[in-house]
């Protein structure tokens, strides 16, 4: 990692989500689950206008927002089991929910993203909750299930008396790559060095390195044989469906100036994270339209 992204916000700079230590997803819109229904808050917005203007100058909106529990609950958490939930701001020391605070505020404990269904990750939290939070944007949500909570101080997050600079249990934050999920799920993150001509999933067309899809997320240990069908998402948006014998022959492309993303398929849809989703799951959550979030605003 380059030394600059070691330190300071940029080290927390993709908000992803982790249980004893274990990493669940990010905090992308394109990329929740796809049993995470949104909640929708009433608002006001303020209204541009002339001097002299006697129109409206505030409008009513719906805010589109997530309950944090509902996320964890739907990346597979025993929510009822949390012993503490520890939110990170960037500075590397979390604002910490206790599991009787959850019982009491977890319902109205949300996030949401600055564009509505794009953007960055931001916190909307109870009152009760923010007597010692100074953040508005969510860059790391750990959750404490089985293994033991570290400890936090006004300096340092201490595990078993030691101060730990990244995520407890896990390391160092993930950041960068290509996010593969397998049935709403992170199964593995593509790393820039692991695209390499040598790789046995690599094959030449037109002079120029591809990899095959299937092959390669074999080669990370993500399985494919049980695949209905896979989703290429590219700017929080679900842009290429590609049923499993499409998958089959899919193969995909990299352009060292654009590490974060590849090209896959035949018409090389630019692709920042895929989705992977099993015939036992599709069974559950049929596909739904491209291009398109899963669920638009409630009319007003």
């Amino acid at each position: 990692m380059p030394a600059e992204f070691k330190t300071g916000n940029s080290k927390w700079r993709d908000a992803a989500v982790y249980a004893d230590g274990k990493a669940l997803g990010f905090l992308h819109f394109g990329e929740l689950p796809l049993s995470l229904e949104p909640i929708w808050i009433d608002n006001v917005e303020s209204l541009d206008f002339a001097p002299g203007d006697k129109g409206p100058r505030e409008a009513p909106t719906r805010e589109r927002r997530y309950r944090i529990l509902d996320l964890l609950r739907a990346f597979g958490v025993d929510v009822a089991a949390i012993k503490e939930l520890h939110l990170y701001g960037g500075s590397g020391v979390p604002m910490v929910v206790t599991a009787k605070e959850l019982r009491k505020h977890g319902k109205n404990l949300c996030f949401g993203f600055g564009g509505g269904t794009s953007g960055k990750p931001l916190l909307f939290a109870p009152a009760g909750l923010l007597t010692n939070t100074v953040f508005d944007q969510v860059r790391t949500i750990a959750a404490y299930v089985s293994k033991k909570p570290p400890q936090v101080t006004a300096e340092d997050v201490l595990l078993f008396g030691k101060p730990v600079e990244g995520v407890p249990y896990f390391g160092e934050p993930l950041r960068g790559g290509i996010h593969v999920y397998k049935d709403d799920r992170l199964a593995v993150v593509i790393k820039r060095h692991k695209l390499v001509p040598e790789s046995p999933a690599a094959i030449q067309e037109g002079g120029k390195p591809r990899w095959k899809l299937l092959r390669f997320l074999e080669l990370q240990g993500v399985y494919g044989s049980d695949i209905a069908d896979a989703e290429m998402i590219y700017d929080d948006r679900r842009m290429l469906r590609l049923a499993a014998d499409e998958l089959a022959q899919a193969s995909f492309a990299a352009d060292a100036q654009q590490s974060g993303q590849i090209f896959v398929g035949k018409a090389d849809q630019a692709t920042e994270s895929i989705a992977l989703y099993t015939k036992e799951f599709r069974k559950k959550r049929p596909a739904q339209p491209l291009a398109e979030p899963a669920k638009t605003e409630p009319a007003k």
